[in-house]
């Protein structure tokens, strides 16, 4: 976000933190760039870094891990089989959300398009567990749009009351995840009428989300619905 940087300024004193260094690592891997956060941590200026930065050859750049649709059930990570063992009293509800404002009127199915390219590419948004056996945790192959993205129509109302409309309405799709069921991923449009921005609600169980999934969420979402409905949003491989 800084208009300018030098090679000799320090990425930590510019206001670089861990979670911004590994989108500088994956970044300087889409053009041909090798680093590894034990670098940027000890070589943290751009004129260090070009000291022990390697290019990555064709056959370094491919990627292994699975690029298709992924199901089937799998190991719980550690953070999962913590939140877990805190038997919160209401497990089905323990979410992070994130309320956007858009400045143009969004084209609906294109968003909803957007959505579920955004479901196919990260396999972890499909989870879903099994709370009286273990627990154990699945990925489900295909999620149905409709259950994705719900719209409402708030172009009638005043601003005090689209405020209290939101509220519930986020609330309740809130109150709408369920780990065995699902969806464990939602999002709400907030229609306001042509004179006021548009609000777009995302909402995920925590289970499959934390606070460094949402800024490149939010990247892949962006590339799914400028791409339309005719092209292929311009994803990076599957790490």
């Amino acid at each position: 976000g800084l208009a300018q940087v030098g090679r000799h300024d320090n990425f930590f004193e510019l206001g670089g933190d861990s979670i911004l260094g590994l989108q500088v690592i994956a970044q300087a891997k889409e053009v041909g760039l090798s680093l590894t956060p034990r670098q940027l941590f000890q070589q943290q200026t751009i004129e260090a870094l070009a000291a022990v930065a390697s290019r990555e050859s064709a056959a370094d750049q491919v990627i292994h891990a699975e690029q298709g649709l992924v199901s089937g059930t799998l190991p719980m990570t550690p953070a999962q089989q913590w939140w877990f063992e805190q038997r919160l009293s209401e497990p089905h509800h323990w979410n992070q959300s994130l309320m956007l404002t858009i400045s143009e009127p969004p084209d609906r199915a294109r968003l909803a398009r957007a959505l579920g390219l955004l479901l196919e590419r990260h396999d972890a948004l499909r989870m879903r567990f099994d709370v009286s056996n273990g627990p154990t945790a699945r990925i489900e192959a295909l999620v149905p749009s409709e259950q994705l993205l719900t719209c409402v129509d708030l172009r009638e109302l005043s601003e005090d009351a689209i405020t209290n409309v939101i509220a519930g309405e986020a609330e309740r799709c809130q109150q709408s995840l369920h780990l065995e069921e699902g969806p464990l991923f939602r999002a709400l449009l907030f229609d306001l009428g042509p004179r006021r921005p548009s609000r777009l609600l995302l909402i995920a169980h925590h289970l499959v989300v934390d606070g460094v999934s949402w800024r490149i969420l939010l990247e892949d979402l962006e590339r799914a619905y400028l791409a339309g409905q005719e092209q292929q949003a311009d994803f990076p491989p599957k790490t």
